[in-house]
């Protein structure tokens, strides 16, 4: 039995949110913080020390921190663009697009010069999956030459998503332009060219950046994938494993560190390193379902069976989760759950017309049935799970 499924591998785009919060050239974010609430000790209602605070956890990704700050500003003082626009941006980094949104649409309406919340608006509408609209919100930004690199760059991630390469292409190009040093602009033509089939300039874009930022953690990965792709996984997992340094908690790479570890034999290192994923990310199904292949092989089956509830959990109609259930459920001998899950993998993939899975699955029903002499009839109240239907209907912008 092997794990199952590979990763499905994944180059990542960069979108860029602004936000000020009048950065100074004597204190950093950590001292800022103590200034901060030092101040608000002495005044509880101080909604200028409460942006600050929030704006220095900004700085630093503490964004549940910079969100509860920002939250208190934007109480105390309901006109404040500035703690709107920031507190969009902390929302935004959380996936929390739609208040997010809502919160930079009023910073704009308190403060139409302000360009930055303008251009964050765009960046929110392109994690909506919003291309067209990001763009109508851009264009108007660009006319007014204020962050114009990160304009142009957010422009180029929006016309990607529209499958217009070549525009992403001279827009990301322009944005380099303007800003030689813009990591973010590197690791998104870089992607672009990849996915072009251009190799080697993708590999060049995703140096340029670290030449920038030797530890950025999306060109380190980028890189890995490149290699992953071409099968050199030490190569792959030495870039992974410098993207980890930055970014210990991102389930993605965490996943693709598990698949490689897979491919370079050292099954307690992936094993480890899923479950650092599914740590991050507790709900996808598919990391649940490898690590209980992994375990499986590990002669865990106890600990497989329930990486394989979680998936079902999950995805009920996730057909191989309840097969290879069933088997490890024969293993310890519980016949009914055996029989239960061997009878819905049976339906599922008859339903998938899957004539060689079903034949498996049902030669592994009809030996449950005799080995713990049970007829069909006993699970006649079992209910069989109906996948939803996919909607294959392009949202509009």
């Amino acid at each position: 039995m092997n794990s199952g499924k590979n990763i499905s591998f994944l180059f990542l785009l960069v979108l860029l949110l602004l936000f000020n919060g009048c950065k100074s050239k004597t204190t950093t974010p950590q001292e800022n913080i103590k200034i901060y609430k030092k101040a608000l000790k002495n005044d509880p209602e101080n909604a200028e020390a409460y942006f600050h605070l929030g704006t220095a956890y900004l700085e630093l990704k503490r964004y549940r921190k910079a969100t509860d700050s920002l939250r208190d500003a934007v109480r105390l003082n309901q006109e404040y663009s500035e703690a709107h626009r920031n507190l969009g941006v902390a929302l935004y980094h959380q996936k929390h697009y739609s208040e997010a949104l809502e919160l930079l649409k009023k910073a704009f309406a308190l403060d139409p010069s302000d360009t930055d919340a303008l251009i964050s608006i765009g960046g929110v509408y392109i994690a909506m999956g919003k291309p067209k609209t990001a763009i109508r919100h851009l264009e108007p930004a660009m006319k007014r030459k204020i962050s114009l690199a990160r304009t142009h760059n957010l422009m180029g991630v929006a016309y990607e998503k529209l499958g217009q390469n070549k525009k992403a292409i001279r827009h990301w190009r322009e944005a380099i332009k303007q800003y030689p040093r813009f990591v973010e602009a590197h690791n998104n033509l870089g992607v672009v060219y990849e996915k072009l089939g251009r190799r080697d300039r993708a590999v060049h874009q995703y140096e340029e950046a670290l030449k920038v930022k030797p530890d950025d953690p999306v060109a380190q990965y980028n890189l890995g994938v490149v290699f992953a792709k071409e099968k050199k996984y030490s190569k792959a997992l030495e870039h992974w494993l410098k993207s980890k340094n930055v970014e210990p908690r991102d389930p993605l790479l965490l996943a693709n560190l598990g698949w490689v570890y897979e491919k370079l034999k050292r099954r307690d290192k992936a094993i480890e390193e899923y479950k650092q994923s599914i740590k991050a990310d507790p709900f996808d199904p598919h990391i649940h379902f490898i690590l209980g292949g992994l375990v499986a092989l590990e002669g865990n089956h106890t600990e497989a069976i329930e990486s394989y509830r979680k998936t079902i959990n999950l995805d009920q109609g996730y057909t191989e989760a309840y097969y290879r259930a069933g088997m490890l459920y024969d293993n310890i001998q519980d016949g009914r759950s055996a029989i239960t899950n061997a009878i819905i993998a049976e339906a599922l993939y008859r339903n998938q017309n899957n004539t060689k899975m079903t034949s498996k699955a049902n030669k592994n029903l009809e030996l449950f049935l005799r080995k713990y002499q049970l007829q069909r009839e006993d699970f006649a109240d079992i209910t069989i799970p109906v996948p939803p239907t996919e909607n294959t209907e392009e949202k509009k912008s």
